[in-house]
């Protein structure tokens, strides 16, 4: 605008007269448009900043470095809109997407898609709040169903905390809310219960191990005296047969002293014997000649008788 300003100065003499005024009007407006932008450098509207870098177009030939600069912060602030948007939309934070959309919703213009995907991922998770809570009311007012625990009822409270409490969700919460006292206080009542139970049984299974372990005793005392008893008469019994052996040894051993005593008896008669016909052979010996002599005596007898 000032160089199509000096060229008609150049032509026209009134207008030549007016330009150093225009000049020092010009410097001054590029000086504070380049302020201006400068302190939008730290800025983090982005709609500001798009409409400041729009409106101080005109001076991109004065305010060139200036300009530049701010497009460069403005791209990167961008870039970090972007990326924000699209990590909390991909997130699972509530309270986190919603913040992030609130702080980027008026600049709307400048990050459409962005934000219409976050706001798609907040309905989505406003629908799952909507389905969860409403899946644990339901099925806690019905009489003939598994109820929910104290615990499931807590963690979901806690879970969708943050979430608005309006439509279904903020009926499922009135509903459940009320409910989790009464469910700890079931909970315990029924923990209570279970506990003396569990005690009971337990007594009776320590009844059972005891009587069990006294009958191991029993069976344990009589098995052994069995033993000792079955051990004793073994015993006897070996004793029985080693005297009996004994006997049986001893009785041959006298039966073999007989057998002697009855040889040597024997042996002793026999000898009397011998002795005794020796004695009676001899004897009969001595008689037959003592026989003898008398009857050679006889017969001399005789021859003399006869003789004479």
């Amino acid at each position: 605008m000032l160089r199509e300003g000096r060229r008609a100065g150049e032509r026209t003499p009134a207008v030549a007269a007016l330009l150093p005024e225009l000049e020092s009007v010009y410097e001054s407006l590029t000086a504070s448009a380049a302020d201006e932008m400068t302190a939008l450098l730290e800025s983090d509207d982005l709609s500001k900043v798009g409409a400041v870098l729009k409106k101080h177009e005109a001076f991109s030939a004065d305010v060139e470095g200036t300009l530049s600069a701010v497009r460069v912060v403005l791209e990167q602030k961008m870039d970090d809109a972007r990326s924000a948007l699209r990590s909390a939309a991909e997130g699972e934070s509530f309270p986190h997407l919603s913040e992030v959309i609130e702080r980027y919703a008026p600049h709307t213009r400048m990050l459409p898609s962005e934000l219409r995907d976050a706001k798609q991922a907040k309905s989505a998770l406003l629908s799952a709040a909507a389905r969860e809570l409403g899946g644990l009311a339901h099925a806690a007012s019905r009489k003939h169903s598994t109820k929910p625990t104290a615990a499931q009822i807590e963690e979901a409270l806690a879970k969708y905390e943050a979430y608005p409490e309006a439509g279904s969700i903020g009926e499922s919460i009135g509903t459940l809310r009320p409910l989790l006292p009464k469910r700890r206080k079931e909970e315990a009542e029924r923990a209570e219960r279970d506990a003396a139970a569990a005690a009971q049984e337990q007594k009776e299974k320590d009844k059972q191990a005891e009587k069990a372990r006294k009958q191991k005793e029993e069976d344990d005392f009589w098995a052994e005296q069995e033993r000792k008893e079955r051990e004793a008469a073994e015993e006897q019994d070996r004793r029985w047969a080693e005297a009996a052996a004994a006997a049986e040894a001893k009785a041959a051993v006298e039966e073999a002293q007989r057998k002697e005593e009855a040889e040597a008896r024997d042996a002793v008669e026999l000898v009397a014997k011998l002795e005794a016909s020796e004695t009676a052979a001899a004897e009969a010996a001595e008689a037959a000649g003592a026989r003898r002599k008398d009857e050679v005596r006889l017969d001399r007898c005789s021859l003399c008788l006869r003789l004479c």
